[in-house]
């Protein structure tokens, strides 16, 4: 969009239409407002934007969304010729309330980064202790199955309920689930270890990583029957979902499990997020910047960006947006690269922002 276009003042025909016409998130100005409020200028490889809403049908919506389990707090500013996303991630996402983005002390904002390097989650059938007892492994995460059979893989970071469909060599499948964090810093690791002797007496304990255990609530099958350190219980024969709702003295609480075959046959699941590799990718209140143009989508995140930040010059409350959350409006500075997934062209992004992001 070319420079010094003229700009709209917002009449009451105006806002009607925009009324009608937005996504339901949409930021209306303050009625009788003539200086657009959100806008975007610069340059987006040699073309030059500039975006204000209220002006060539630019609107401003607001939302937070799930991005692979994770918050993602962002802002939308554009019309159907070019669009512009800015969003940040929430961090420290293994707490039950995980932290919002802070933009009060104005500090400069990184950008995520995708490299080309090995999975953030990796596990084999074969590397499995019982894999020899093991006929396939079907795997489903955040509620989708998996094409792949045996091994998974996750390489996009994120907060991921992941559950083994495990089909014994005697064909009787079991299922266990647990969640697996990738991609972001960890506030505590750990793993459920058991043991089952030949007088079907159970041990299970906790082998923390990081982090120091506090306390353990033991379920059997879904009910409590101890809150020890350590599980120390005679089991019947047949399967026993054993769970550990493991809290630590810095505020984490997780929730793990495994089954354990009291018929001493090796129909055992043992904890999988074990395989979770500590990672120096981490997306923690990172940001990511996507443009739509000629229906093709750029992203910060495919691109090298290690010197480019987000550097704030102020940031105002402005009000609740239609769901009741708080609107800020940003102002400062971006310098990004974007790329799109069909091209290997890097294409620099360099703009002037007064943005709208909500916050919970």
């Amino acid at each position: 969009m070319i420079k010094n276009r003229k700009i709209l003042s917002f009449s009451l025909v105006a806002l009607m239409f925009a009324l009608n016409a937005c996504k339901k998130n949409e930021i209306i100005p303050p009625p009788g407002s003539s200086t657009p409020v959100f806008t975007v200028t610069g340059s987006f490889g040699s073309e030059e934007i500039d975006l204000r809403a209220g002006d060539e049908n630019v609107l401003m919506t607001t939302e937070i969304t799930l991005l692979n389990g994770v918050d993602f707090f962002k802002g939308n500013l554009g019309n159907e010729d070019f669009n512009i996303e800015i969003g940040v991630f929430g961090g420290n996402v293994d707490f039950q309330n995980p932290q919002v983005p802070e933009f009060s002390n104005q500090s400069p904002i990184s950008f995520a980064y995708l490299a080309q390097q090995p999975p953030l989650f990796q596990i084999k059938k074969d590397s499995l202790p019982n894999s020899s007892s093991i006929l396939k492994v079907e795997w489903e995460v955040n509620g989708v199955m998996q094409t792949i059979l045996d091994n998974l893989e996750i390489r996009e970071p994120g907060k991921y309920q992941v559950c083994a469909h495990v089909t014994f060599n005697d064909n009787t499948v079991q299922t266990v689930c647990n969640e697996v964090i990738v991609g972001f810093k960890p506030n505590v690791a750990f793993e459920l270890q058991f043991v089952l002797g030949q007088n079907n007496n159970l041990m299970a304990w906790i082998d923390p990583q990081i982090g120091v255990v506090q306390s353990v609530k033991w379920f059997q099958n879904g009910e409590q029957v101890s809150d020890m350190i350590q599980l120390n219980k005679y089991l019947d024969d047949g399967s026993h979902l054993i769970q550990a709702e493991v809290l630590f003295t810095n505020g984490v609480r997780s929730l793990r499990s495994v089954l354990v075959d009291g018929d001493l046959t090796g129909k055992n699941i043992f904890d999988f997020s074990k395989f979770c590799a500590l990672s120096p990718v981490e997306w923690d209140f990172k940001a990511k910047v996507k443009v739509m143009k000629d229906n093709v989508a750029y992203y910060s995140y495919l691109a090298p960006n290690s010197s480019n930040q987000i550097v704030l010059n102020d940031v105002q409350y402005y009000g609740l947006n239609p769901q009741g959350k708080a609107v800020y409006i940003l102002k400062g500075h971006i310098n990004v690269n974007v790329k799109s997934n069909f091209s290997s062209t890097v294409i620099p992004l360099n703009l002037d922002v007064s943005f709208g992001i909500s916050l919970k």
